[in-house]
């Protein structure tokens, strides 16, 4: 899996062959809040990915409980 942050207040995932798995974005209809990206970390032995906001944020993203 590949992992990119942006400016423009998303991270998108990718798998290795280049087909967008998933894209996190700011929406208004819910509280999740992302700031321009400044970077991002894998835990390294869960499956949790951590992204530090240049407006002093940071998120920790993992896989939906159902």
């Amino acid at each position: 899996m590949l992992v990119t942050g942006s400016h423009a207040q998303y991270i998108k995932m990718f798998a290795l062959d280049g087909d967008t798995l998933s894209i996190i974005k700011y929406h208004e209809s819910n509280s999740q809040r992302i700031g321009p990206i400044s970077c991002l970390s894998f835990h390294p032995n869960r499956l949790l990915l951590a992204a530090g906001s240049t407006d002093e944020t940071v998120s920790i993203y993992g896989p939906r409980q159902t």
